[in-house]
C-alpha cells in the first residue's frame, strides 16, 4: 500500500478499514466516487504483492447510496465474505480479500440502505466488449494519472532548479554590481593620477625651458667674454710688438759693431723700456736684471 500519512478515523464517513495486510494506513475514507484498488502507483489503493493484479478491483458509489465492489482482473479474483464476485453490493462489515490483504466496510446508518446495484450488461459479445473497453480505459487513466504525477514531480524539480539558478544569477549580478564599483573608483583614482602627471609634466617642461634658456645665456656670456679676452690679448701682443719695433736702440761709441751681446743688450733695453712705458713690467727688470726676459741671453 502506498506510504501515505495515516488519516483520524471518522465514525460518521464511510470508510475502509485494513484488517491484514502489511500496510502503513489502517483505514481509508470512501470519499470519492470510483476508487481503484490494485498494484499499480497510480491506484488509489497501491497493494503490494504478487497475487494483487495492477487493477485489482473498484469500488463504485451506487445511485441508491450504496457501495459495490466491481471486480476488474487477477487470477485469483475478488473475495466479499469469503465467496468470489464480478460485482456485489456491500454492507456494514461486510469483508473485502484481495490477495493477502484483508478490509472491512465501516458504513455508518445513513449509508446502510440496500442501494440499487448499478446497471450490469448482459452476458454477451457486446458485454465483453464493453468491460474490456472499460477495463482498457481505466489502465489509460491509470497511466495518464501516474504520468501526470511524474510531470508535476519533473516541474516541481525544474522550479527548483530555476529558483536556484534564479538564487545563483542574483548572487551574480551583485557580484558584478560590486566589482563595478571598485572598477570606477580605480578609473577615477587612475585619472586623478594622471591629471596630477600631466601637471607635473608641465612644470618639468617649463623648468627645462628655463634651464635651457639659462645656459643658452650662459654660452653666449661665455663666448662674449673669451671674444674680449682674445681680442685684449692680440691687442696687448700687437701693443707690444709696435712698442718692441718703434723703440729706439742706444750705441755706445765703444761699442763693436759685430759684437752679438752688445747687440742683445741693446734690444733687451729697448724691450724693457717699451715694457716699462706701458706699465707692464718695474722699471728695475729693464735694467738691473742679469737675465733677459724676452730672448732668454744672460748679460753682466
Amino acid at each position: 500500500m502506498r506510504q501515505d500519512r495515516d488519516t483520524p478515523f471518522n465514525p460518521d464517513q464511510p470508510t475502509l478499514v485494513i484488517t491484514y495486510g502489511n500496510t502503513t494506513r489502517k483505514h481509508r475514507p470512501l470519499d470519492r466516487d470510483v476508487i481503484v484498488l490494485g498494484r499499480s502507483p497510480s491506484c488509489d489503493l497501491h497493494l503490494m504483492g504478487a497475487e494483487v493484479a495492477p487493477i485489482h478491483c473498484l469500488l463504485l458509489r451506487c445511485p441508491g447510496g450504496g457501495w459495490s465492489v466491481r471486480h476488474f482482473g487477477g487470477r485469483i479474483g475478488t473475495l466479499i465474505n469469503g465467496k468470489p464476485m464480478q460485482e456485489a453490493i456491500v454492507d456494514h462489515d461486510d469483508t473485502l480479500q484481495i490477495g493477502s490483504f484483508s478490509f472491512k466496510f465501516h458504513l455508518p446508518v445513513p449509508f446502510r440502505r440496500p442501494g440499487t446495484p448499478c446497471a450490469t450488461p448482459p452476458e454477451s459479445v457486446e458485454a465483453n466488449h464493453l468491460r474490456r473497453s472499460r477495463r482498457n480505459l481505466a489502465r489509460l487513466a491509470l497511466n495518464l494519472r501516474h504520468r501526470f504525477h511524474e510531470t508535476a514531480a519533473e516541474l516541481a524539480r525544474a522550479q527548483k532548479q530555476l529558483d536556484q539558478q534564479e538564487q545563483d544569477l542574483d548572487a551574480l549580478r551583485a557580484s558584478t554590481r560590486s566589482r563595478q564599483e571598485a572598477l570606477d573608483v580605480l578609473r577615477a583614482k587612475r585619472e586623478t593620477e594622471e591629471q596630477d602627471l600631466l601637471v607635473r609634466c608641465q612644470a618639468l617642461d617649463q623648468e627645462k625651458a628655463t634651464l635651457a634658456d639659462g645656459l643658452r645665456f650662459a654660452e653666449a656670456a661665455l663666448a662674449r667674454q673669451r671674444d674680449r679676452a682674445a681680442r685684449r690679448v692680440a691687442a696687448s701682443a700687437e701693443e707690444a710688438q709696435r712698442a718692441t719695433y718703434a723703440a729706439p736702440r742706444p750705441v755706445s761709441p765703444s761699442a763693436r759693431p759685430n759684437s752679438p751681446g752688445r747687440a742683445a743688450r741693446s734690444l733687451c733695453s729697448a724691450t724693457g723700456s717699451a715694457l716699462t712705458a706701458k706699465g707692464r713690467l718695474p722699471k728695475t727688470t729693464a735694467t738691473v736684471s742679469p737675465r733677459c726676459r724676452s730672448c732668454a741671453i744672460g748679460w753682466r
